[in-house]
């Protein structure tokens, strides 16, 4: 053989014994962070000790002299007083004022009956009539009240709590036992009666020009496969300027649920590295924003095995993120948020890219630093677009928060009874997540709109959406 052939066959396997090498810090790497999540989950499911708060403590001493003694938060002014006196009978005593002591005071949960008593009549052509049901009857034949009915959603989809434990709480605080046909039957039907309102919340949506999108799975039972599950996904969608939240369910996760979903683009759209959202990239005349909180979070995960690197883009996006909040603090106009993204902002950004550009060249791409680099790169051109109006934000961190309780039901109630049923909770997490991000109350907001909603003009309805520009004709929600 030749010494051209030695080389050859040399360098093939260097380049063999480089690949391995690679693969196993991969994979070293991602058993560090299953181990992290396993020893994490196991702290904090770990008992009390005896140290812990659930022993009666001692009580606090008394505080020295000269000290300034804790001062008790006042209870607050909104709630309902009562008052109660008390008096001494004391002949000859001079009354000279009161001293005032305040409790918190609960009921146990309280149901009352409703009765409605409809008069009827008989005209003189012998005809029979009867008076009108009042006109905040939800569900007319229902047996439920609009206040009833607002509780069981917002324990559900607010309070993440499965109906079969809010039915064991009201039958153990009221003494009325609900059957759980009757409380979906419930729950289908005042969902149709919602649904237009949704449905102007989506034609609102699609009229925005700055949107925030993301997904999250979903467990739902396969009415095709009795005993096993389907896992679909909820698409969210999020208007950073009104606050609406959109929620829709689909099936799948495949590219052509967005694309059905943005049946009129936006000027931008703001989503993570997922491959779906790269088809829009070639459409004109809309801008894609990626998340810079997900490029710090692979950073954050390469600390372990490359801290020093890993720390250096962190420091970077640092910067970037300490001038954002001094905007926000320090009430920046349009124009000076603008002014301060295309000079400082930029710098910094050169900074990184140049940086990232130097370390790509070393980095292994199956490493954690590596993939931390790459995607970044990959994305940088959607990662900047954030600077070209002070409108948009560098991250998608405003929709993931609106998604949480979306994960907090999962854990309660576990999946969806059918694809039905998932697009109607879908609906719900709309409604209760742009209560959220407009400071709206859910339980006052819902239950006054089912008591308007049938009698409420089809052509006005957007008017019952739970946004700051219907604030002020509806103070009520607060």
């Amino acid at each position: 053989m030749s010494e051209q052939h030695f080389e050859s066959v040399i360098k093939e396997k260097d380049d063999e014994i480089l690949s391995l090498k690679e693969q196993v810090n991969s994979l070293q790497q991602q058993l560090d962070a299953v181990l992290k999540l396993l020893k994490t989950g196991k702290s904090e499911k770990r008992k009390k000790s005896p140290k812990d708060s659930d022993i009666e403590k001692p009580a606090r001493k008394a505080p020295k002299e000269g000290s300034i003694p804790p001062v008790r938060k006042p209870i607050s002014d909104h709630l309902e007083r009562e008052v109660e006196h008390c008096k001494l009978e004391i002949p000859g005593a001079h009354f000279l004022g009161t001293e005032v002591s305040e409790y918190r005071k609960i009921y146990p949960e309280r149901m009352v009956v409703r009765q409605i008593i409809r008069y009827k009549y008989k005209l003189p052509n012998g005809d029979i009539v009867i008076a009108d049901f009042p006109p905040d009857i939800v569900l007319p034949k229902s047996g439920a009240d609009a206040s009833l009915i607002a509780y069981l959603l917002i324990g559900k989809f607010d309070d993440h709590l499965p109906w079969d434990r809010q039915i064991k709480i009201l039958a153990r605080e009221t003494g009325e036992s609900l059957a759980p046909s009757t409380v979906i039957n419930w729950f289908n039907n005042v969902s149709r009666l919602m649904l237009p309102l949704f449905e102007e919340a989506v034609k609102m949506a699609l009229e925005a020009g700055y949107l925030q999108m993301d997904e999250s799975p979903i467990q739902v039972l396969d009415g095709e496969k009795p005993g096993s599950s389907h896992r679909g996904y909820m698409w969210v969608r999020h208007v950073p300027e009104s606050g609406l939240v959109i929620f829709d369910y689909a099936k799948g996760r495949g590219k052509q649920i967005p694309k059905d979903l943005l049946k009129k683009l936006p000027d931008f759209l703001q989503t993570d590295g997922y491959a779906a959202y790269d088809q829009f990239g070639q459409i004109p005349n809309i801008n894609l924003l990626a998340c810079w909180a997900h490029v710090r979070r692979k950073f954050d995960a390469a600390l372990k095995n490359h801290r020093k690197k890993a720390q250096i883009a962190l420091d970077l996006i640092g910067r970037l993120y300490a001038l954002e909040t001094k905007a926000k603090e320090e009430q920046f106009s349009p124009e000076q948020i603008l002014k301060m993204r295309k000079s400082d902002s930029i710098k910094i950004l050169e900074e990184l890219k140049s940086w990232a550009l130097k370390e790509q060249k070393d980095a292994l791409p199956r490493s954690l630093i590596g993939k931390a680099i790459n995607y970044m790169l990959n994305l940088w051109d959607r990662l900047i677009t954030f600077t070209q109006d002070p409108q948009l934000h560098p991250d998608n961190n405003l929709i993931e928060n609106l998604i949480r309780p979306l994960a907090l039901g999962k854990k309660n109630f576990l999946f969806a009874g059918s694809h039905a049923a998932a697009q109607n909770i879908a609906m719900y997490y709309s409604f209760f997540g742009t209560c959220k991000a407009n400071g709206i109350n859910p339980s006052k907001w819902l239950e006054d709109v089912l008591r308007r909603i049938n009698n409420h003009s089809i052509s006005k309805i957007r008017e019952l959406l739970p946004l700051n520009e219907n604030l002020a004709a509806n103070p009520q929600w607060l």
